[in-house]
């Protein structure tokens, strides 16, 4: 399966992923709604965010809020939006 499979992002959006390992929950498929995956980076850092320690600190439910904008990003210092932010063309 390519990484880029647009009809794959579309299924997990919708959360129609029972079967699908790490992604069947209940909990998971609402975020992965949430989150409304767009590429396999989004995938990847969801199923390493939903584990105990960062969900702990919620960053499972940040993640997606920060993703779509429903949340300010802010950083600890100005020179880390260099090395985070989103890439420029």
């Amino acid at each position: 399966m390519p990484l880029d499979d647009e009809t794959t992002f579309e299924m997990l959006r919708r959360g129609d992923s029972i079967g699908v390992f790490q992604l069947e929950g209940a909990a998971m498929r609402s975020t992965l709604r949430s989150l409304a995956p767009t590429s396999f980076d989004d995938v990847a850092a969801l199923v390493a965010l939903y584990r105990p320690g960062p969900m702990a600190a919620n960053m499972h439910r940040d993640y997606p809020d920060l993703k779509n904008g429903r949340k300010p990003v802010t950083y600890l210092h100005p020179d880390m939006e260099a090395i985070l932010g989103t890439p420029t063309a």
